[in-house]
Parts: C-alpha cells; structure tokens; sequence
C-alpha cells in the first residue's frame, strides 16, 4: 500500500488551485466530499488542507472524512516541508500530521512535528527562521478552531480550548 501512496503523492503533488502554494499536504476524501469542494469549479487538481476547509465552510472537517490513503478513513493526513538557511545552506524538514476530530471523539485537532537535519553537518541546532516558517505552514489550524470552537493541540501542547487561547507558561507550540 505504501507503494501506491507515495505513486498517487508523487502524481498529485502540484499548486493548490486556490492559494496558488506548493500543497506538500498528502490527503484523500471521499469522492462526494471532493466534488462538493469542487462544485462549479475544476474538475482535477489540487487543494491544501486550507483550502480544502474554506471551500466546505461552514462544515467541518472530521477524520472519517479523510486519509492519507494507507489507513483508510480516519487515517492523519501528512504534510513535508523543507527550508535551507540562507545563512549556513543547512536544509532541514518538517513533517507534521493533522489529527482532525471524529464525528464522536473530543472536539481537537491534534497536530504532530517531527523536525529533521537533512545535510550531514553537527548543525542540529533549528534556526529560528525555520521554527517560525514551520509555524506558518500550519497557522490555519488557529482560525479554524476558533471557527468550530475546537481544542487545538500542537506538538502534545493545548494551544486553543474550544476555539479560545490559552496562557499557560511559556507557549512554544502555538506563537499565534
């Protein structure tokens, strides 16, 4: 199964028809969800997650909804990114996971960062640059819980309770 998703990732991965960004997101609905996002637009192509949330607004997302076409429904969608440090030339990755809430589970969107050094150096340390652009690439989760009045968790850490910021220490997590 591993074979075919990273076939269809490699075959979908383009523009997002909307916002015009490199979608990096990899993820399947169902064929009535699709063209209810599609309805009166294209016929193909590719949309973020974003997008993807814009377009069936003001319905929300659920797992069952999607995959990340190995798990089945439910399954989280999965997202890489890469940055280079202008600086050093250093190339590091980010792959996250959204975890969008079942029909009867808690209301949370949980999403997962795993941070990665690409080029063999003793660089470990993630410049801030990347930190922050990382955060952007996942800063529509933030209006999207306060629009569903969802928890957000990211990196294990509750950001948002039921769409409202939260203050507890020192928030790495959610900068937003």
């Amino acid at each position: 199964m591993k074979i075919v998703r990273d076939h269809l990732q490699n075959r979908l991965h383009g523009i997002c028809r909307d916002c015009e960004s490199e979608s990096t997101e990899f993820y399947m609905t169902s064929r009535e969800l699709w063209r209810r996002a599609l309805a009166g637009t294209y016929r193909t192509g590719v949309l973020c997650l974003r997008c993807l949330a814009k377009r069936l607004a003001p319905r929300q997302l659920f797992a069952e909804d999607l995959s990340n076409g190995t798990g089945g429904a439910g399954s989280l969608p999965r997202g890489d990114w890469d940055f280079t440090d202008p600086a050093s030339g250093t190339t590091f990755k980010m792959q996250y996971k959204i975890g969008f809430p079942g029909r009867e589970g808690p209301p949370s969107i949980r999403c997962e960062r795993t941070y990665y050094v690409l080029d063999n150096t003793n660089d470990n340390d993630l410049p801030d640059a990347f930190l922050d652009a990382g955060d952007d690439q996942i800063a529509w989760l933030w209006d999207y819980c306060r629009e569903h009045h969802l928890d957000l968790v990211v990196d294990g850490e509750t950001v948002l309770v039921l769409g409202a910021k939260i203050e507890i220490g020192t928030n790495t997590a959610g900068r937003r």
